[in-house]
């Protein structure tokens, strides 16, 4: 049985597979299995990974049925998994080589361990990056430290997924949603708060590409999903804190999804989500909205797609001094 299981959902994947391979090759830790779960693709991408699984038995590879759900992939590759813990990551996203055996000391090491994940460098370029992050000295000696739900999740989520790591009874105990789109790792990660510590290694090791897709999920997926992680928590073993932050969370995204088309009812639902959980980032939302007020809807759109690619490229900046 492997340590490590990760899961990866692949679909017309062919132009990353090769990045994919060389990042696991290159974990300083080596005992894992990799399962790639096919859905669907229309390129190469299987014939690919079938030749890499005769080259390294490590590498798995399951097909399934196209359903266009990358949470469906995540649950058929979690309920494949050997592994003592689990990893996921996407198939455009990279790791450090350190990943893998910094969280094996931590998991081994840091008792009650839900939730570990890691700091990331926001990365758009295609090309490998060069040099990649390198903790100089041991893994044992890599900052971490435990965080609350409420730093990295009910003020808004701060995990990147494929930073994630947690024991796979845990995670399988909880599972994925198959039917939430855009927000089942959110629903994850509030349900796996609750069971146990967030523990978060303060060195960069995930590299989280960032692309034209990443901006362009339509506002009707998050708002329908935020809305169903709050129905779905209603009757679960949750705090009711994460309860009301959620459904905060639900009334901030419906508002925002209506800044260009019905600026009374979005101020409306600003002022229920902070009455019902205060969250900081819910207040920048309002006040955009009060200075915007008397701005033609066209331009407040223009403005707020402006801010939401600063906001994107921000982390880039801050990321520039981290690397080497």
């Amino acid at each position: 049985m492997p340590d490590f299981s990760i899961i990866t959902g692949i679909y017309n994947s062919s132009r990353h597979l090769p990045n994919y391979f060389r990042m696991l090759e290159q974990q300083t830790f080596g005992d894992w299995e990799a399962i790639l779960v096919d859905d669907g693709s229309t390129d190469d991408s299987r014939g690919i990974i079938e030749a890499k699984v005769r080259q390294d038995s490590r590498y798995r590879l399951i097909c399934k049925t196209p359903e266009g759900s990358p949470s469906r992939s995540r649950a058929r590759g979690l309920s494949e998994a050997r592994g003592r813990w689990v990893a996921f990551v996407d198939h455009d996203d990279l790791w450090a080589p350190q990943k893998l055996e910094a969280q094996k000391f931590l998991l081994e090491t840091v008792p009650g361990i839900a939730i570990l994940h890691t700091d990331r460098i926001v990365w758009r370029d295609q090309k490998w990056p060069e040099p990649m992050s390198i903790f100089r000295g041991p893994v044992s000696q890599m900052p971490w430290r435990i965080q609350e739900p409420e730093e990295v999740i009910y003020q808004g989520l701060r995990i990147i997924f494929s930073s994630f790591a947690a024991p796979r009874e845990l995670v399988q105990g909880v599972g994925f949603h198959p039917d939430l789109r855009g927000v089942d790792d959110f629903y994850l990660f509030v349900r796996l708060a609750s069971l146990g510590t967030i523990c978060h290694v303060e060195f960069p090791l995930t590299y989280y590409t960032a692309h034209g897709s990443n901006l362009s999920h339509s506002n009707n997926i998050f708002v329908e999903g935020f809305w169903a992680v709050s129905r779905l928590l209603e009757h679960d073993d949750v705090p009711a804190k994460a309860k009301r932050s959620v459904r905060a969370q639900a009334l901030r995204t419906e508002a925002v999804s209506l800044f260009a088309s019905d600026r009374p009812r979005a101020l409306r639902l600003l002022l229920e989500s902070l009455r019902t959980y205060f969250i900081a980032s819910t207040l920048t939302r309002l006040l955009f909205l009060l200075v915007t007020l008397p701005v033609p809807k066209n331009l407040q759109k223009a403005l707020m797609s402006r801010v939401k690619k600063l906001k994107f490229d921000f982390p880039v900046l801050k990321d520039l001094f981290r690397r080497g």
